[in-house]
């Protein structure tokens, strides 16, 4: 029966608000669904009811909830941002930021809003977007640290490392205890080349968190590019401890150790890898980690199965455009028509560096990765 009010009292709804604050979320969510039932026009509780869902893991009974709130109060920015969230948890980011941009047509200064879509560029790889948006909630919200630290991660995917070192910096001055922001600019420095830096950030970001699996994985990859394989595999070791289905710790790991027949981790990797919920992109890492275990035990036939497999889900994650590569090889060519290297280098689109490119010639596992990374890991060269 309708009650005689149409809308719950402030007290009702503080009742709500103060079981999911607690973390008594069945009890939150049983809660609001009564009040729903009373009050069912009320757009509120439908995304109160949604919020709570998500908070619970159920993202498309909360986006149900979010559709139901805009069904009854089309003008509601809330519920479309909310919404536009639980797609993205439910793998639809194309849907997520058709409804972020409603909610930001309703209120044009929304910043999270703004950093939610930029979240669903960045999703899609659509990186220079998800920076003008991550950049649009910081002039709304400059002390919106979850933008800033994301936007560095965007800029350090687009090479702007200076920039992302200077982002991640400015969370950690607001946030010292941001183990995650440590890591992220431990990668950054790493790729300035600064990699005593890098090596501190890392291991600060272990010291914060000492279970913090990427934090251990990144060092793993951080040792193992200076040449250090022992210590690079004590990282992967320990990042799998705290992570025991890290698929691409596993593939990590796969480089730098020795297997037995009868060795323990490649069961585990099969069974992770038959698991109905593993992704595309574990099983690859999985399928490339026992294709590297079988082929150093010489069963060839399986290695060749398990890095034909990796490959086959790889291409999937690639965008790869002939037309692309066609054009960067007449860019190069171009470099050096009518040209012996002396004047290719210098060509007018080097005149603003002062730098020459140096090239590692060599045959196959002849040491010229290793000759790389030792270069690379000079301060004056990148």
């Amino acid at each position: 029966m309708q009650a005689g009010n149409q809308a719950p009292t402030n007290s009702q709804l503080e009742a709500v608000v103060a079981l999911y604050v607690r973390g008594d979320l069945d009890a939150a969510h049983a809660a609001a669904a009564d009040l729903a039932r009373t009050y069912p026009a009320v757009a509120t509780l439908h995304n109160i009811l949604g919020v709570i869902s998500a908070r619970k893991g159920n993202h498309q009974g909360a986006a149900d909830s979010y559709m139901k709130a805009i069904d009854l109060n089309p003008q509601f920015p809330d519920a479309y941002n909310n919404l536009g969230v639980a797609l993205r948890a439910l793998g639809r980011p194309s849907e997520a930021i058709d409804r972020f941009t409603r909610a930001l047509k309703l209120k044009p200064d929304y910043a999270e809003a703004f950093f939610n879509l930029a979240n669903a560029y960045r999703d899609l790889d659509r990186r220079e977007e998800a920076v003008a948006n991550y950049l649009e909630a910081l002039r709304l919200a400059p002390n919106h640290l979850g933008a800033r630290n994301n936007l560095g991660i965007v800029l350090n995917k687009l090479e702007r490392y200076d920039e992302a070192v200077m982002h991640f910096k400015r969370v950690i001055e607001a946030n010292p205890a941001s183990f995650e922001t440590y890591n992220n600019l431990g990668l950054a420095l790493k790729n300035l080349g600064r990699n005593g830096e890098a090596l501190a950030c890392f291991r600060k970001a272990i010291e914060v968190k000492p279970d913090y699996a990427t934090a251990h994985y990144n060092l793993g990859n951080f040792l193992f590019d200076l040449g250090h394989k022992e210590e690079a595999k004590s990282s992967y070791a320990d990042a799998l401890r705290v992570k025991p289905g890290f698929a691409e710790a596993y593939r990590s790991m796969s480089a730098v150790r020795s297997f037995s027949q009868d060795d323990p981790q490649i069961s585990h990797m099969e069974q992770l890898l038959a698991r109905s919920d593993a992704s595309d992109d574990d099983r690859m890492h999985l399928h490339y980690a026992l294709g590297k275990a079988r082929e150093s035990l010489g069963d060839y036939d399986k290695a060749f199965q398990h890095y034909s497999n990796g490959n086959r889900l790889r291409r999937k994650f690639l965008q790869y455009d002939p037309e692309v590569e066609r054009r960067l090889f007449r860019q190069i060519k171009q470099a050096f028509v009518d040209a012996g290297p002396h004047r290719a280098l210098n060509h007018p689109s080097l005149e603003h560096r002062r730098q020459a490119p140096i090239f590692i010639v060599g045959m196959p596992r002849s040491g010229t990765s290793l000759t790389e990374h030792i270069l690379a890991s000079h301060s004056q060269i990148f």
